[in-house]
C-alpha cells in the first residue's frame, strides 16, 4: 500500500467512513510516519520487511509497530512472544537523520506464514499519535500437483481477501515492486463512470477511485467533497450488498453503512459521531471483494395487473455479474401504513415492543424475471423489492415500488375486453392545402403548415411567415371554428381569429399567442378526431390526514391510444396554480397532502398528438390529522435528571440527542454535573456488551456503565493541581490543564455516537435495577432480602426515597482558575462530580408494605434478578468490581441467602436481567451476620444505599486548605439525588 498518514486526530475525525478514510490518507507532512511502497505480496517462508519513514521525530517520540491491538515492537525493544519479529533501526549520532529524509524503521518477520497476512500500523506515539497502515499477504506455496503444499483448504484461508493496489502506473514510475512478479492478476475499483451518472462535482471525481483514495490522491480535502459524498459511497458499493462480509470483518452496526453503499453525514448531533476509523480498511477490502463476485442490483422494477388479491411483479437482469446470479428474492411487505418505510433522516430505533412487519419472501431461478404474487389482503398498502443471489451473497435492493391493492376501473375494463378500439381519423393534409393556396417558402410550409410542429415556431418564425398568415391559419383549421375548445383551454380571447381560422392578416398584436401555440395545436388535434377523450367518472378510492388514491375509467374514445395521464390539483379557495403527477395507469397514490384541507383534482389523457380535454373536477377533502400518542418508554433521561438535582441551565444537555454546540455552550458551567448526565443516560442499566460490539475502546467503558473514565478525571485532577494559587479552594471538579501528558487521557468523546445509540437502545430494551432492596432478616446463618420490580417509566423519580450515601471532606467553591472551556470539555475533558458546602444527611426510604409476588409494570415481562453476594473484609469491601463469588437467579422480589458464615461481612447487589442485557447495581447491602431478631415491620430493617466515593485524591494543598478530588459512587439508583459531607 502507498504512504497511509493518519494525522488531525480531533473532532473531525468523526467524519464518518470515507472522509476518515480520506483524512487518514492526505498528503505527508512533518512529523508523519509514511509507508514507502504499496502492499506487500510475499510467498509462505519468505522473509518480510515492512518500512516506515518518520520526516521529523525532534520529540523523540517512540515508534510502534503494531497488528491490530497486538502491540509488536516499542522502539528497538521486541514486545511480542514471537522470536520471527525483530526491527531494523541505524541510530546515527546525531539521533536524527532528517538529511537523508527521515528516520528509517523496519519491521522484519522471518519465515512468514499465512496467518501472518493482515494490515500492520507503524505508530508514532505523539501528540496527536500519527500512524501509517502496512498491507502484508502472505501467498501459501503450493505443491508441484497444483494443490497447497499441506492439507489446509484455500478456500476457508484469509487469502480470499481482496489485494489493494493502486491504479496502473506511468512508465517513468520505479515503483516496480507494487506489482511483485509471480503475482496473478489483481484488481481495482473504479467507479468514475457511475460518480458522471450521479452528477458528482469535478473537483471530486478523485474520490470514484477506491485506490486514490487509499493513495492520498484525491487531489482535493474531502470536506469540501461532502455534499457528493452520499453518490460517491452508493457507487462504491456498485449495488453489492458488502454486510456479510463486514459482520465477518467484526464491524460493528454502526460503521456498516458504507457496506451498504450509505452515508452518514454528521450533524450537530452527538451522537451521529460514531468512531469507525479502525474498520475502513477492513470495509474497503469488502467493498473490493464483493465487486468480483456478487451481482449488482436488478434494475427496472415493475408492477403491473394489480388487483384487490394479486399483483405482477417484473424486473430486468442486473447490469453487471448477471451471468453469476443462481436466483431473485422477492420481498413483499405489509405496510401498517403508507409512510412507514419513509425515514425522516433521524436515527431510529426500533423496540422489542415493536410489532413486526408482516414480510413474505419469495424465491425465483435466474432465468425467471416476472412473478405473480396472490393471496394478498385487499384494500392494503404493499412494498416489493427485489434482490439478486449466488453462491457468494446478494445484491442491495432494487428500487422499492408500493402498490395498493385495489382493482382499478380501467384494469377491469380492459380484463373484460369491454373497452372497443376505434381506428385512428386521418390528419389532414394541411402542407397540400398551403402549397394549393400558393405559399412557396419552404421553412414556412415545414413549421407553419405542420399542425405537429406548430408549437415549436419562435417569433423569427411568426415574422418572416405574417405575409401568409391567412393562408395558414386557414388551412391549419381545416374549416373548423375551435373557438370554444380554444376558450376552455384558456387561451385569450385576442387569439380567438387563429383558433377560428378566418384571419386575414397577423399584426404584432397576436405575436403575444406564440405562448400559446402548444393550446393550440391540442385543439387542432382535438378537432380533427385524433386525441382521447377524458377519463371518465374521477374519484377517491381511499383517502387519510396525508393522502388520497385516486382512480378513473379510460376515455370513452380512442382509450387504446392512451399513453399516460396528467393528474392535476390544488388547494381549493387559496389561488395556489396547479401542481401535476403523471401516471401511466391509474390507480394513483397522491402523497404529502395536508391534514383537513379541500382539494381539486382532474385528469387529462395524453397520446402522441396531445393532452385531451381536462375530466371533471373532482373535489375532495382530507381527514382530520390524528392526534399522535407518544410511544410508551420505559425509562425517561429528563425524569432522572430533574430528580437527581440537575442544575436547570444544564438541562439541555439531558438528552440522548445532545448536541455538541450545546456542550461548547454550557460545558464550563455545568462541568460538575457531568456524573448527573452520564448516571441519568445510562439509565441503570450495563451497557457494556453493546458498546463492545461497537468498537468502543476499553478506556472508556465505565462511560457505559454511566461512570466517569478514572482515566479522564485523573488527568484533570493534575491540571487542577498545576494551576493552584494560594487562593484556591478544594473541589472535585475538573480543571484545565497543559499537562504534557494529554495523549495519555483517552479520546472518549471520539465513540460518543456509538455510546449514545448504545444507551438510546438499552435503557428502552434493558430492564431498569430493581428498587428498594434492604434486608428484612439477619442471623448468624441467612439474610432475607426483599425488593420492588423495576419501575419501568420512573414514575417514582422524585419521590426522594435515597440519596447519597457515605460522605467526603470538601471546602470553598472552584477557582476560576479550576474551569475549564467549552472547546477542552469538547475535546474530551469528561468532568466529575463538584463538591458542594452543603452537608445532606441520609434519609431512609419509607417501609411501605411489600408483596413479593404480586404486580408487575410495563415493560418487566421476562425478567429474573441475579443475586450477587460474597464475604469481603475491610480491604475488599469498598472495591470498585464487585468480586462477588456466589450467585443466584430467582423470579420472585424476596429470596433467602443461607448457610451463610457467621460473624462474616457480605456485601450483596441486585440486579434485573432481562432478554437483552442486565441492569446495573443500584445499591449495595454490607452486612455482618450476626444474630438479629425479626421485629415490627418497618424498624430494624436494613435498606441498600450507593456504595461510596472512591479515589480520594489530594490535588493541591498548603499550610492551610486542601483541594481533594474524588470518583462518584459506582452504584447508585439513576434516580438518586447525591450529596456529600
Amino acid at each position: 500500500m502507498s504512504p497511509v498518514i493518519l494525522q488531525g486526530i480531533m473532532l473531525r475525525l468523526w467524519l464518518v467512513h470515507i472522509i476518515t478514510i480520506c483524512v487518514l490518507l492526505t498528503n505527508v507532512k512533518s512529523g508523519v510516519p509514511i509507508g514507502t511502497g504499496g502492499p506487500s505480496i510475499i510467498l509462505e517462508s519468505k522473509d518480510a520487511l515492512l518500512t516506515c519513514v518518520v520526516s521529523d521525530n525532534s520529540s523523540n517520540n517512540t515508534v510502534i509497530w503494531k497488528k491490530g491491538d497486538e502491540i509488536l515492537t516499542a522502539g528497538t525493544v521486541r514486545v511480542t512472544k514471537d522470536h520471527r519479529v525483530r526491527i531494523l533501526h541505524d541510530e546515527n549520532p546525531k539521533g536524527k537523520n532528517l538529511e537523508t529524509g527521515g528516520e528509517v524503521w523496519v519491521l522484519l518477520i522471518k519465515t512468514l506464514k499465512p496467518s501472518d497476512s493482515g494490515a500492520y500500523i507503524c505508530e508514532l506515539n505523539s501528540d496527536p499519535v500519527l500512524r501509517s497502515i502496512h498491507i502484508l499477504t502472505v501467498k501459501e506455496l503450493h505443491s508441484s500437483t497444483g494443490g497447497p503444499s499441506n492439507s489446509t483448504d484455500t478456500s476457508t484461508a484469509e487469502s480470499s481477501d481482496v489485494f489493494l493496489l493502486p491504479p496502473p502506473l506511468d512508465a517513468q514510475d520505479n515503483r516496480s515492486f507494487w506489482r511483485p512478479s509471480q503475482v496473478p492478476p489483481l484488481v481495482t475499483h473504479d467507479f468514475t463512470e457511475c460518480c458522471e451518472r450521479a452528477n458528482v462535482s469535478a473537483q471530486c471525481m478523485g474520490f470514484c477511485n477506491v485506490h486514490n483514495i487509499l493513495d492520498g490522491t484525491t487531489g482535493v480535502d474531502p470536506e469540501a467533497c461532502e455534499r457528493d459524498f452520499p453518490g460517491i459511497v452508493r457507487c462504491m458499493a456498485d449495488g453489492r450488498n458488502h454486510v456479510p462480509c463486514c459482520v465477518e470483518k467484526q464491524i460493528p452496526d454502526l460503521c456498516q453503512d458504507m457496506c451498504r453503499g450509505e452515508y452518514t453525514p454528521f450533524t450537530d448531533k452527538l451522537k451521529t459521531r460514531v468512531s469507525c476509523v479502525q474498520h475502513t480498511l477492513s470495509g474497503l477490502q469488502c467493498i473490493l471483494k464483493g465487486v468480483q463476485l456478487i451481482p449488482s442490483s436488478p434494475t427496472f422494477l415493475t408492477i403491473e395487473n394489480v388487483s384487490e388479491t394479486s399483483v405482477s411483479v417484473g424486473w430486468t437482469a442486473p447490469e453487471k455479474l448477471a451471468e453469476r446470479v443462481s436466483g431473485y428474492t422477492i420481498n413483499v411487505t405489509k405496510l401498517h401504513s403508507f409512510d412507514e418505510d419513509e425515514l425522516s433522516g433521524e436515527i431510529i430505533h426500533r423496540t422489542a415492543a415493536d410489532t413486526a412487519e408482516s414480510v413474505e419472501l419469495h424465491t425465483v431461478p435466474a432465468n425467471q424475471t416476472q412473478l405473480v404474487l396472490s393471496n394478498l389482503t385487499p384494500l392494503a398498502m404493499y412494498a416489493v423489492i427485489v434482490t439478486a443471489t449466488n453462491e457468494y451473497g446478494t445484491s442491495l435492493p432494487s428500487e422499492r415500488l408500493r402498490f395498493f391493492t385495489h382493482t382499478s376501473a380501467s384494469a377491469a375494463e380492459s380484463r373484460a375486453g369491454t373497452t372497443d378500439k376505434q381506428a385512428m381519423p386521418q390528419i389532414p393534409d394541411t402542407r397540400q392545402c398551403c402549397e394549393d393556396n400558393g405559399m412557396t417558402h419552404r421553412m414556412c410550409l415545414d413549421k407553419m403548415c405542420d399542425p405537429q410542429k406548430t408549437d415549436q415556431a419562435t417569433l423569427p418564425d411568426f415574422m418572416v411567415c405574417a405575409p401568409w398568415s391567412n393562408i395558414t391559419f386557414n388551412c391549419l383549421a381545416n374549416n373548423i371554428d375551435h373557438t370554444p375548445c380554444c376558450r376552455a383551454r384558456g387561451i385569450p380571447s385576442a387569439c380567438f381569429p387563429l383558433c377560428a381560422g378566418k384571419l386575414q392578416s397577423l399584426d404584432f398584436s397576436l405575436f403575444k399567442c406564440l405562448r400559446f401555440m402548444p393550446e393550440y395545436n391540442s385543439c387542432l388535434f382535438q378537432g380533427y378526431g385524433v386525441l382521447a377523450d377524458p377519463p371518465s367518472k374521477l374519484r377517491t378510492v381511499a383517502k387519510t390526514d396525508s393522502f388520497v388514491i385516486l382512480d378513473w375509467n379510460k376515455p370513452k374514445r380512442l382509450a387504446d391510444t392512451v399513453s399516460t395521464y396528467h393528474v392535476k390539483f390544488r388547494r381549493l379557495g387559496v389561488g395556489d396554480d396547479y401542481l401535476s403527477v403523471e401516471k401511466r395507469q391509474p390507480p394513483l397514490i397522491l402523497e404529502g397532502l395536508e391534514a383537513d384541507i379541500y382539494y381539486e383534482f382532474y385528469v387529462v389523457s395524453v397520446n402522441a398528438y396531445g393532452k385531451s380535454e381536462a375530466s371533471p373536477r373532482l373535489i375532495t377533502r382530507t381527514l382530520p390529522a390524528e392526534p399522535v400518542q407518544p410511544m410508551a418508554s420505559r425509562y425517561n433521561m429528563t425524569t432522572c435528571c430533574q430528580a437527581s438535582g440537575l442544575l436547570p441551565q444544564c438541562a439541555p444537555l439531558c438528552s440522548y440527542n445532545i448536541r455538541l454546540s450545546d456542550i461548547e455552550r454550557l460545558g464550563p458551567a455545568c462541568r460538575a454535573q457531568m456524573p448527573i448526565l452520564a448516571r441519568c443516560a445510562a439509565g441503570g442499566r450495563d451497557h457494556s456488551p453493546c458498546c463492545s460490539r461497537r468498537g468502543v475502546i476499553n478506556a472508556c467503558m465505565p462511560l457505559c456503565r454511566g461512570v466517569m473514565p478514572l482515566a479522564l478525571t485523573t488527568k484533570s485532577a493534575t491540571g487542577a493541581s498545576s494551576g493552584a494559587t494560594s487562593a484556591a479552594t478544594p473541589s472535585s471538579s475538573l480543571s484545565s490543564s497543559s499537562s504534557s501528558s494529554s495523549s495519555n487521557v483517552p479520546d472518549c468523546l471520539s465513540y460518543a455516537g456509538n455510546i449514545l445509540q448504545c444507551f438510546e437502545e438499552g435503557t428502552q430494551n434493558i430492564p431498569g435495577p430493581p428498587e428498594d432492596v434492604h434486608a428484612t432478616f439477619v442471623n448468624q446463618s441467612s439474610i432475607s432480602l426483599v425488593w420492588t420490580q423495576p419501575d419501568a417509566d420512573g414514575a417514582g423519580a422524585g419521590s426522594g426515597n435515597s440519596s447519597g450515601g457515605s460522605g467526603a471532606v470538601a471546602t470553598g467553591n472552584a477557582s476560576p482558575g479550576d474551569m475549564i472551556t467549552g472547546d477542552e470539555l469538547a475535546a474530551g475533558a469528561v468532568d466529575s462530580t463538584n463538591g458542594n458546602p452543603a452537608v445532606a444527611g441520609r434519609d431512609m426510604p419509607s417501609s411501605s408494605s411489600v408483596d413479593a409476588t404480586s404486580g408487575t409494570t410495563t415493560g418487566t415481562e421476562d425478567i429474573e434478578f441475579i443475586v450477587q453476594y460474597g464475604k469481603v473484609n475491610n480491604m475488599t469491601m469498598y472495591e470498585t468490581v464487585a468480586k462477588l463469588e456466589n450467585e443466584l437467579t430467582t423470579n420472585e422480589t424476596s429470596i433467602d441467602l443461607t448457610n451463610l458464615d457467621a460473624n462474616a461481612l457480605y456485601r450483596i447487589t441486585v440486579v434485573t436481567r432481562g432478554k437483552f442485557g442486565t441492569s446495573l447495581p443500584a445499591s449495595m447491602l454490607l452486612l455482618n451476620t450476626t444474630d438479629q431478631h425479626r421485629t415490627t415491620e418497618g424498624e430494624g430493617v436494613t435498606w441498600g444505599a450507593p456504595s461510596p466515593p472512591h479515589s480520594l485524591t489530594v490535588v493541591a494543598h498548603s499550610a492551610t486548605w486542601m483541594q481533594l478530588t474524588w470518583q462518584p459512587p459506582e452504584y447508585a439508583h439513576p434516580h438518586e439525588r447525591i450529596t456529600y459531607r
